[in-house]
């Protein structure tokens, strides 16, 4: 009788690059929702985002929906102008990143991601800022566009 192989338990980290989605009802990547779903139909498999990468996901959602109100506000003093119609105000920047915030909240929590914190306290600081003023990785090429996020990321990992 052939032995039974049990795959282990994984856990997966990932990066704003690989999670960011054009979708603008779509705060993670679908092509990341759906590998994670299917690696978890095999064996167990943790996933955990770093805060700061949920964070930049949630600004880029950010200057989508500001644009988008800024675009509302426009068209409505247009139809205002023409139609007579009461101008239609947008939500403010506070209610566009707390809607923002309660739907990365409700899909983190559907597809069973935890937010680990950024280690803020076991950081060495110094040689961040030494390793990015001497352009020593991952500082050092720029035409990768690495930033001082990256590295705060990879370190909460």
């Amino acid at each position: 009788m052939p032995t039974e192989y049990k795959l282990p338990e994984y856990t997966a980290y990932f990066d704003t690059n690989a999670a960011v989605s054009k979708e603008p009802g779509n705060q993670i990547s679908t092509q990341l929702l759906k590998g994670i779903e299917r690696s978890r139909s095999l064996t167990a498999v943790h996933v955990r985002a770093p805060a700061v990468v949920i964070e930049e996901l949630i600004y880029q959602k950010f200057k989508v929906a500001k644009a988008a109100a800024s675009n509302l506000r426009k068209n409505s003093r247009t139809l205002a102008d023409i139609c007579k119609s009461p101008d239609m105000e947008p939500p403010s920047d506070e209610g566009l990143e707390a809607g923002i915030r309660n739907q990365f909240e409700e899909c983190l929590r559907r597809s069973a991601i935890i937010v680990i914190s950024t280690p803020l306290k076991q950081i060495d600081w110094e040689s961040v800022v030494a390793d990015s003023c001497w352009h020593r990785p991952p500082f050092g090429d720029y035409s990768r566009c690495f930033q001082l996020r990256d590295m705060v990321a990879k370190l909460a990992a």
